[in-house]
């Protein structure tokens, strides 16, 4: 440290110096101005300056010398901090970091790594949000027994990752060497399902799953609540290795996400209800059915009046006192014809006093139903002969009369004492 600090000192009165920022597992490239000047490393863990290159020619297995220059090949966690040496008085200040991007593997899956031949154990280092925890050795070549995971010929394998099993797992040798590293990410399966109203939903889980319990957020929340037994007994079945939801509802909708007794997500499963629409057709027949029926009634309706109407003209042309009356009229006209002057003139008196019946019923109805004016008109005085009704009389109507001739020395005359007015 004292060396080190001694070297910033120098560099601060003249000397140029850098720094460069790398990840883990990158390599760094340096150009010197000078190809045969010597190159000069310093770890931050000791304080001695170590020579790496020669005239050119590289003096350590992790330096290599190419026509671009000197090429640090696989950094590590030991090289954070270090110091390189060239062109007598220039200096560059390494800074390594954890910038290199993860493997996303997925729960259920397998992860395989190549054991290198050098290697002395594995160990592995848990992410946390608040950082790595402290490494755990999974795999020593010197013990037969694996804490995790299994030696599969010259591969170190897990089987049915689970979240757990994100971090860094890190091949050394003898003291305490990183060989080479990789970090993981174990995420969820993700799964996406968009079903209509009543229909049911079925879902594999992946390996090694063990369900213990189901949480869901609802759509539109953010609230995330663990899904009741009487539920999951009622309209959900789940198996060890398949889910089925019955009978999805809109509400259904939401995000679920299945856990195991650890408390890993297996699934996170987005599921969208389409509420069911009906279809253009069905709008068509129904409005099809209501034009049908509008016609069907207007039909029915303009049939019911029509008849009434024809009933109401037909009671209404001629009322039946009325009508006998006039009757009697045209009888007495008929016998007017066959009978002499004096029983003619009773037959007149008894038809002007007809008329005048019937001119007051005709009065009464048109007084109390004005509709009757324009069908009924009272008869008119006898005394415009020319307006009197004729008719003419055939033998077939009276068959029963005696025939009449004008030599007949009796004269008949209507004696009737109910229609003797006189």
């Amino acid at each position: 440290m004292l060396l080190q600090l001694i070297v910033f000192t120098l560099v601060d009165f003249g000397a140029s110096w850098s720094t460069t920022n790398e990840c883990y597992g990158s390599s760094y490239t340096l150009t010197p101005s000078q190809t045969t000047s010597p190159i000069y490393f310093m770890p931050k863990s000791i304080d001695k300056r170590i020579l790496v290159v020669e005239n050119g020619q590289s003096k350590h297995e992790r330096f290599e010398a190419t026509l671009s220059g000197i090429k640090i090949k696989d950094l590590t966690e030991q090289d954070n901090g270090a110091i390189l040496y060239f062109d007598n008085e220039n200096t560059v200040y390494l800074t390594v970091s954890d910038c290199a991007s993860a493997d996303t593997k997925y729960y259920g899956e397998v992860f395989s790594w190549i054991i290198p031949y050098d290697a002395q154990y594995l160990e592995f280092s848990q992410v946390l949000p608040e950082g790595p925890l402290k490494p755990v050795t999974y795999w020593n070549r010197s013990l037969a027994s694996v804490k995790r995971g299994q030696v599969n010929h010259d591969y170190f394998e897990i089987h049915n990752l689970k979240q757990k099993d994100s971090g860094y797992y890190r091949f050394r040798r003898y003291g305490n060497r990183l060989i080479k590293w990789k970090r993981i990410r174990v995420e969820a399966n993700h799964k996406h399902f968009e079903l209509n109203e009543g229909d049911d939903l079925d879902m594999d889980f992946p390996n090694g799953f063990k369900f213990a319990y189901i949480t869901f957020v609802a759509e539109g929340s953010t609230y995330e609540e663990e899904i009741d037994r009487s539920v999951l007994s009622r309209r959900m079945e789940v198996a060890r290795s398949y889910f089925i939801f019955r009978g999805l509802r809109h509400g259904d909708a939401g995000i679920y996400k299945f856990r195991d007794i650890e408390g890993n997500v297996a699934v996170t499963m987005q599921l969208e209800v389409i509420i069911a629409e009906i279809p253009t057709w069905v709008y068509i027949v129904i409005f099809a059915v209501i034009i049908l029926g509008l016609l069907i009634c207007c039909c029915c309706i303009k049939k019911c009046c029509c008849k009434k109407v024809q009933v109401q003209e037909t009671n209404l042309v001629l009322p039946r006192h009325l009508l006998c009356i006039t009757m009697i009229q045209i009888n007495l006209l008929h016998l007017r014809s066959l009978f002499s002057l004096k029983s003619q003139e009773s037959l007149l008196q008894i038809q002007q006093f007809l008329m005048h019946l019937a001119a007051a019923q005709t009065y009464h109805h048109i007084t109390s139903k004005p509709q009757l004016q324009k069908l009924w008109d009272p008869p008119r005085s006898r005394t415009n002969s020319s307006s009197e009704p004729r008719f003419e009389l055939k033998e077939s109507i009276f068959p029963s009369a005696p025939p009449l001739s004008s030599d007949t020395s009796t004269q008949d005359v209507y004696t009737s004492d109910k229609l003797n007015f006189l």
